[in-house]
């Protein structure tokens, strides 16, 4: 028996029953002996070390093809359903570049930002970012003219109550500036507005959203002194709209 060929019936048993029962029972419904069992499982591919094999080989190629198509990891692990993780340790393995801005990640973001662009009735990118400013701003009801980093402060103030500069550049995650000279670390909050020296916290106090409550903490050297930021007392926010509480109220 051991010099005898596998006929079709036997390997439509073996691939019938493989997995469902074990390697002995096949071997004893063919009456073959189980090494014979064994060699012609791992002829057929349904072995685990074959069958990852296998699967390793079709996961490659498949990169392989898709990465000659200009395919990102990211796009070729969400098609394969695994992390992207994964299919970039293969491809670095297989040694193959990656496409992560490829002429297929271009294209794909130029469509993406026409359609935003069309969506938001802007002619470039620039618009785009103060429009998105703008509704931001309108949507959290604070005035539309504020740049982002300023509605980031106007928040934590109406969130947390009367913050220094520091806590509210810790609560922004902001780096701290060294300084070249005695004193301590500080946040700058730079603006890039058309008067360059200026600060957020500057130009929030003076449009009168924002007032300085004082210092604090008093010392000698830059950046010794402390001082406590809060909302103005007249500001009355409502989503969608700006309101001033003033003699008369008004929304802009």
């Amino acid at each position: 028996m051991s010099g005898r060929k596998f006929t079709p019936a036997e390997v439509e048993t073996i691939r019938r029953w493989h997995g469902r029962i074990t390697t002995n029972e096949i071997a004893l419904r063919l009456g073959r002996p189980r090494k014979s069992i064994y060699v012609k499982l791992r002829h057929l591919g349904l072995t685990k070390h074959y069958r990852k094999k296998a699967k390793m080989e079709a996961l490659e190629n498949f990169i392989r093809e898709t990465n000659r198509a200009g395919w990102s990891d990211e796009e070729i692990a969400r098609a394969q359903d695994c992390s992207r993780e994964w299919i970039s340790e293969v491809r670095r393995r297989m040694g193959i570049p990656n496409n992560l801005y490829g002429p297929r990640w271009r294209a794909r973001n130029k469509a993406q930002r026409a359609r935003q662009l069309a969506q938001y009735g802007v002619k470039d990118a620039a618009h785009f970012r103060i429009e998105a400013w703008r509704r931001r701003a309108r949507a959290q009801g604070w005035p539309d003219y504020l740049r982002l980093r300023e509605i980031q402060i106007l928040n934590l103030l109406w969130e947390r109550g009367p913050q220094t500069r520091e806590q509210l550049g810790d609560a922004l995650g902001l780096r701290k500036k060294p300084r070249s000279d005695r004193g301590r670390p500080w946040y700058p909050f730079l603006s890039n507005r058309r008067a360059p020296r200026s600060t957020y916290l500057s130009g929030l106090v003076d449009r009168g959203l924002v007032i300085n409550l004082g210092r604090i903490v008093s010392g000698r050297g830059q950046g010794a002194n402390v001082c406590m930021y809060s909302l103005s007392p007249t500001i009355r926010r409502r989503a969608g709209a700006w309101m001033e509480k003033d003699d008369g109220a008004k929304t802009a």
